[in-house]
């Protein structure tokens, strides 16, 4: 059984979702924040590397509340970001706030998560302008506390795209780390995950292209709904 422990924050971080409205291109991906990759919330454990099987849910079981402080309309694109995930992978979630659990929680700015079940509380946070492309935020968050980095932290993603280090801000160039010991799971390489960054996060300058995809025309960084590789990748991580 894992024990609860304090979370460090690091100073770094198509399905039937759909977007009402356009959005301007950067605020579809909120969580391109402060933490760790934009906005990952890693534990002492996780310093070195990706969590362990130990970091899953038992039973394939996500334990979860809502805490105070959403509208209606928050609520529901929660609730909607969890019925997405159970109608299409062997994920169930059952509310709770005992034992190992998480809470979405609208405490601080910007959308961030732990990665993996950590032991004890712990945290998906959800601010206002996390809600901005309905749930698809909520489900990228959602996939993080289930065990996922995002997709451009594959080892072989230099197959796929190119990272351009000249045009990232200084400071955030550790976002774009590669993880040598990735899991994969047999699946390809997933330009339309809800995991992959977009073509323009932590430019030096608005609307300079950080990463480019190889393949011509390949669109990334979008938060409408899981894409079919992510479901057959979360399937296949719990052995569904």
């Amino acid at each position: 059984m894992l024990t609860k422990i304090n979370l460090i924050l690091i100073p770094f971080l198509y399905a039937h979702l759909v977007i009402s409205s356009p959005v301007p291109e950067g605020q579809e991906n909120p969580e391109l924040g402060p933490y760790f990759e934009g906005d990952i919330i890693l534990t002492p454990n996780q310093l070195g590397g990706k969590p362990n099987v130990n970091s899953r849910w038992p039973s394939r079981t996500l334990v979860y509340s809502i805490g105070p402080g959403f509208n209606e309309k928050e609520k529901k694109f929660i609730q909607d970001a969890i019925k997405e995930i159970q109608s299409k992978t062997c994920i169930r979630f059952r509310q709770g706030s005992t034992g190992d659990h998480v809470v979405y929680t609208k405490s601080f700015s910007g959308c961030s998560s732990s990665i993996g079940r950590v032991g004890g509380r712990q945290v998906i946070n959800l601010a206002s302008g996390c809600f901005n492309v309905g749930p698809g935020t909520v489900v990228h968050e959602t996939f993080h506390a289930l065990g996922f980095y995002h997709e451009q932290t594959r080892n072989d993603r230099d197959n796929y795209v190119v990272i351009h280090a000249d045009r990232i801000e200084p400071s955030r160039l550790g976002n774009f780390r590669k993880e040598t010991s990735s899991l994969t799971f047999g699946v390809p390489y997933d330009y339309g995950s809800i995991m992959h960054y977009p073509k323009v996060a932590f430019p030096k300058q608005p609307g300079m292209v950080t990463v480019e995809t190889k393949s011509k025309g390949a669109n990334i960084g979008q938060r409408r709904a899981m894409s079919p590789l992510d479901i057959m990748k979360l399937n296949r991580m719990y052995g569904c």
